[in-house]
């Protein structure tokens, strides 16, 4: 974050009844990340007190702190699997808190026989399969960028942090997109996140068919963590290279996971995400010339 962009965040916390004191406080316990989620929430009735909500669930303190993100430390690292609580965090937005037992995947589009619903408990009937992928952030780097070529790169300023390595296990995608009936003509898969903005990307869909493509339900042993797309993450197949991601969590570089970060339902709702397989880059079914979708929300 430039000066000029940090001395603007610090108005706007000022201009919404967070003082200076308060504002330390913020920067100290969760970064330019705490400030940013603060200014998003309105004012209470009592102005002097502030709520920290941090951007993530996990522990932030071992980690390099930047705006909705995490940066591992390599050093605290050792062996070929990093532990969750140590693995790297790429959001687009503060990490949603989420009930699982609420959790709804839905199939839809134009390239499918039927529409379906999934619950979390649906989806841990199919057969499960396992991955262990090592991530890296495209931005990871980034931030030599000045010494390397005397210009400064946009966005966040990654160090070498951005990479991890882990187990990811669930069902492969192919066998949760068969139960919809996928269509020849099916084009593009578009699985979209519950993140703020519903953040999306479509994927080919001889990759979404891959079979080391998966809707992961565990970490390294362990349901997905939020930070990392609870309770449904898209590990995406270590073949291909990403250029951006679902979730809460990244655009992800050699074996990439889209992590669906998931936005808040309201009190009664169900929370719902979505894959739909699609046509969504300007290609065309080559029997009808006609678009074919098909999409995945949550």
């Amino acid at each position: 974050m430039s000066d000029r962009e940090l001395a603007a965040l610090i108005q706007r916390a000022e201009e919404g009844g967070i003082s200076r004191r308060q504002l330390l406080k913020l920067f100290a316990s969760g970064g330019v990340g705490a400030v940013l989620a603060a200014c998003e929430r309105a004012p209470g009735p009592d102005a002097a007190t502030v709520s920290v909500e941090l951007p993530w669930v996990k522990d932030p303190a071992p980690f390099f702190q930047h705006p909705t993100n995490l940066e591992t430390r390599l050093e605290l690292l050792d062996g070929v699997i990093t532990p969750n609580e140590l693995f790297f965090v790429r959001n687009h937005a503060p990490t949603p808190r989420l009930d699982g037992s609420q959790y709804v995947l839905r199939v839809t589009g134009d390239a499918v026989e039927r529409e379906i619903e999934l619950t979390l408990a649906d989806l841990g009937t199919l057969p499960s399969e396992s991955v262990v992928a090592y991530l890296e952030c495209a931005g990871n780097w980034r931030s030599f960028w000045l010494t390397e070529t005397g210009r400064n790169a946009s966005g966040g300023q990654w160090a070498r942090g951005g990479v991890g390595c882990a187990e990811w296990s669930g069902p492969t995608l192919a066998s949760v997109l068969a139960l919809a009936g996928v269509r020849d003509t099916a084009v593009d898969v578009d699985v979209i996140g519950l993140d703020d903005g519903a953040f999306s990307r479509a994927m080919p869909i001889d990759r979404a068919l891959d079979p080391t493509t998966l809707v992961a339900l565990r970490m390294n042993g362990e349901p997905v963590p939020a930070d990392h797309g609870y309770p449904v993450d898209r590990l995406d197949s270590p073949r291909d290279l990403t250029r951006s991601s679902d979730s809460p969590i990244h655009r992800r570089g050699p074996y990439p996971v889209w992590s669906g970060a998931w936005t808040a339902a309201a009190p009664g709702e169900k929370h719902a995400s979505s894959i739909p397989c699609s046509r969504t880059h300007g290609s065309a079914s080559r029997s009808t010339g006609r678009p074919c979708r098909v999409s995945i929300h949550s």
